[in-house]
């Protein structure tokens, strides 16, 4: 088979894909002589563009390019299904032989706000220069000259 070789990690019994393109795999290498057992495995987005562009495979002993994960520490030879949700953006792992379903959340990037104290320096800032304007303003009769007005009266509009 041709193709390019992007990890060789488990036994790939389950693959796919997250919203951030970092690929998720499962399964476990019982008879491959690995001993990728107990872990399920998410290979960065990175890693596999890098792989794709022939920059060689990621190397699953690197934490930063392949992150291994086990939430069960009791059971030494779980072997895990993996199922990315991209509505809720979690990713779901089950082991083969349990009914427990774990669930991992992609970290949610933070909406800048403006804190309580921001909100009230910026009203009064606005309120200082908004009185300076006020105050130093030319008087109300120049800016009615200025217009065609005449200054004994006020502006009106048919």
């Amino acid at each position: 088979a041709t193709g390019t070789l992007v990890v060789d990690i488990l036994s790939a019994a389950s693959l796919g894909f997250d919203a951030e393109g970092n690929l998720h795999v499962g399964g476990g290498d019982w008879y491959g002589g690995t001993g990728d057992i107990d872990c399920a495995a998410l290979v960065r987005a990175s890693a596999v563009s890098d792989a794709i562009a022939g920059q060689g495979p990621a190397n699953p002993d690197d934490p930063t390019e392949v992150r291994r994960f086990d939430p069960d520490t009791i059971i030494a030879e779980n072997q895990y299904t993996l199922n990315y949700n991209p509505v809720t953006r979690e990713l779901y792992m089950v082991d083969f032989w349990d009914t427990t379903v774990y669930v991992y959340t992609a970290p949610v990037e933070p909406i800048p706000t403006v804190s309580q104290w921001g909100l009230v320096v910026m009203t009064l800032l606005l309120l200082t220069v908004g009185t300076l304007i006020y105050t130093r303003g030319a008087p109300p009769s120049a800016v009615y000259s200025s217009m065609g007005a005449p200054e004994h009266g006020p502006l009106l509009l048919p």
